[in-house]
C-alpha cells in the first residue's frame, strides 16, 4: 500500500475503534499479577456485556454440565481465556454492528465472520490443539480491514466488492492489485494498534495466507483459514469444488479425515446460528446440510480423475508434481483416493494399491541421494505403464512408496494389472546415468499390497482413511515377506469356518 493511501486509511475518523471495556480487559490481562477476580468484575460491570457472556457460556454451544451465575464462576469453569475472548469478541461486534453506512452489506460480513469463527472454534477443539477461544475470536474479527476500507475509501471500495462478487478469495487478490496490501493487512496494523495479543493479531493477517504464518501462530491460523472455507461451502453456489477444498486443505493442514470434516461442517451449521441469535446478528438462511453434503460429494464423483477406463489422463501442474518421478504428488493420491472412495460408496468397485521399492534406504547409503532419485525416476517410469494403460493413476506418495488408485477394477483384476507393474520394474536391472559418472546397472525388487472396496468389503470402511490404512498394511507384509525382487500380498475376505 502506497504511504499516500495508508495515511488516508489509518488517518479516517471513522475506522473501528476498541470500545472503553475492551481496552481495560486488555490492559488487565497483560498484567500477570492481576487477579483474576478483578478482570471479572470488569467485565461483570457493563451489565449488558456481561449478560451476552454469560448467556453463552450457558449455551449449547458450550455444553457445560452446570449453569453459571456469575463471570467469575464462568471463568472458573471455563477459564480466563474463554471468559476474556468472549468479551473481547462482543464488545467489538456491539461497537462495529452499530454501522449501517449504505454500500457494505454488513449482514453479509457477520454472516461470514460468525460461520468462520464458529468453524474455526470447532475445527480447534476436533484437533485438539489448545487454540479453541483465539480461534474464535480469530474468525471473529479476520475481515475487520474490509470495514475500516470502506470506511476510509468509501464508494471505490465498493466498486471492488461489487467486481469480486461472492468470490471472497478475489477480494484479497483485487485488494492486491489495486493497492499493494489486502484487507488483512490492514486489519492486523488495526489489532495491533488496539494492542491485541499476537495470537489474535495472526490469524487476522494470515487468514487468506496460513502457510505464511509464524510458527508460534502457524496452528490458529490453520484452523481460521479452515473455517473460512467452511463460512464459503454453507452459502456456494458450486458447494462441490469447496468440499473438495475442504477436504484437502483440512488434511493438509490439520491432518482431518473427510468423515471429521463431515461432522464439523453439520456443527457449524448448528452452533453458528445459535451464537448469532445470542449475539443478536442475522443468522442467515437455514441450511440443509446433509442435502448440501450429499449433493456436493455426488458431484465430486461425476470429478474424478481418470476414473474411466481409457480417458485422458488430468494435466498436473507443476507444483502438483513429484521432483523425482514427475509423477503426481501425494496430496494429488489422497484427493483422488477421496474421489475414489466416493464412487466405492456408491456400489462401485474400486481398488487402491501401493508399492515400494526393497531396500531404498540402503541403496542411498551404498551408492548416494543421487542414485536413490535415479532409481525412482526409473522404477516410477516402468510401473505407470500398465497401471495407466488399464485406466488408473499412480502417484509419488514419498520415500519407497507409489500410490495406485484403479477405478472399477475388482481384486482380480487390479491383482494382475498391480503384478505386471511390480514385475515390470524388476525384471530387469536399470541404468544409472549420473553426470561425472561412469552409467552402471543396479537392480531393484518391488512388493506391493492390494485392497478392493466391492460387496463384499464394503462395510468394512467407513471413510477413505481406512482403505489407505489396510492397504499400507498389505504392502508391509509383502515386504516382511523377505522374497527376491518382491512380493505381492492381496487382502482377501476371511470365510466364516
Amino acid at each position: 500500500m502506497t504511504p499516500e493511501l495508508l495515511d488516508k486509511v489509518l488517518s479516517c475518523k471513522k475506522l473501528p475503534s476498541l470500545p472503553a471495556i475492551a481496552l481495560k480487559v486488555i490492559e488487565l490481562t497483560q498484567d500477570e499479577r492481576v487477579p483474576v477476580k478483578m478482570i471479572g468484575d470488569t467485565i461483570a460491570n457493563d451489565q449488558a456485556l456481561s449478560l451476552k457472556v454469560l448467556k453463552t457460556v450457558n449455551s449449547s454451544f458450550y455444553g457445560l454440565r452446570k449453569p453459571c451465575s456469575s463471570i467469575n464462576q464462568a471463568i472458573v469453569m471455563l477459564g480466563l481465556s474463554a471468559v476474556k475472548t468472549l468479551a473481547l469478541g462482543f464488545s467489538l461486534v456491539s461497537s462495529l454492528a452499530k454501522d449501517k453506512a449504505a454500500g457494505f452489506d454488513y449482514d453479509v460480513y457477520w454472516r461470514r465472520a460468525l460461520t468462520t469463527g464458529v468453524a474455526a472454534k470447532i475445527i480447534a477443539g476436533e484437533a485438539r490443539c489448545g487454540s479453541d477461544e483465539e480461534a474464535f475470536l480469530g474468525g471473529l474479527l479476520q475481515d475487520v480491514g474490509m470495514v475500516a476500507l470502506y470506511q476510509a475509501l468509501g464508494e471505490e471500495y465498493a466498486k471492488l466488492l461489487v467486481e469480486a462478487g461472492t468470490d471472497h478469495r478475489r477480494v484479497a487478490r483485487l485488494e492486491m492489485q489495486r493497492y499493494e496490501a489486502s484487507h488483512a493487512d490492514l486489519g492486523a496494523m488495526l489489532a495491533t494498534n488496539w494492542k491485541l495479543p499476537a495470537a489474535l493479531i495472526a490469524p487476522i493477517k494470515f487468514h487468506e495466507r496460513p502457510t505464511a504464518a509464524p510458527l508460534e501462530h502457524a496452528t490458529v491460523c490453520n484452523v481460521v483459514a479452515l473455517g473460512n472455507i467452511c463460512a464459503d461451502l454453507l452459502t456456494a453456489a458450486e458447494p462441490a469444488i469447496v468440499l473438495k477444498r475442504l477436504y484437502e486443505k483440512g488434511q493438509e493442514l490439520m491432518n482431518l479425515s473427510p468423515g471429521q470434516i463431515d461432522a464439523i461442517v453439520r456443527s457449524v451449521n448448528v452452533g453458528s446460528r445459535e451464537v448469532a441469535t445470542l449475539l443478536a446478528l442475522p443468522p442467515g438462511e437455514k441450511q440443509n446440510v446433509e442435502e448440501l453434503l450429499g449433493r456436493s460429494k455426488a458431484a465430486l464423483v461425476s470429478m474424478a480423475m481418470p476414473f474411466n477406463p481409457g480417458s485422458e489422463l488430468p494435466t498436473i501442474e507443476p507444483h502438483e508434481a513429484d521432483a523425482d518421478s514427475g509423477l503426481p504428488s501425494e496430496l494429488v493420491f489422497k484427493r483422488n483416493l477421496i474421489v475414489a472412495f466416493e464412487q466405492a460408496s456408491e456400489g462401485r468397485s474400486v481398488s487402491l494399491a501401493m508399492l515400494a521399492i526393497e531396500d531404498l534406504a540402503g541403496i542411498g547409503a551404498r551408492h548416494g541421494e543421487a542414485t536413490v532419485s535415479a532409481v525412482v525416476r526409473g522404477a516410477a517410469d516402468r510401473i505407470r505403464g500398465p497401471i495407466e494403460e488399464a485406466g488408473g493413476m499412480v502417484f509419488r506418495c514419498g520415500g519407497d512408496r507409489f500410490g495406485a488408485v484403479l477405478p472399477t477394477m475388482n481384486r482380480a483384476e487390479a491383482t494382475r494389472c498391480v503384478d505386471q507393474a511390480r514385475r515390470a520394474a524388476a525384471e530387469t536391472a536399470l541404468r544409472i546415468e549420473l553426470p561425472g559418472l561412469v552409467p552402471f546397472e543396479l537392480s531393484i525388487g518391488v512388493s506391493a499390497g492390494v485392497v478392493c472396496v466391492d460387496d463384499s468389503t464394503r462395510s468394512m470402511f467407513t471413510e477413505a482413511g481406512d482403505l489407505l490404512a489396510m492397504t499400507n498394511a498389505a504392502v508391509a507384509a509383502a515386504a516382511r515377506a523377505g522374497v527376491a525382487g518382491g512380493a505381492l500380498r492381496v487382502h482377501a475376505v476371511k470365510k466364516a469356518a
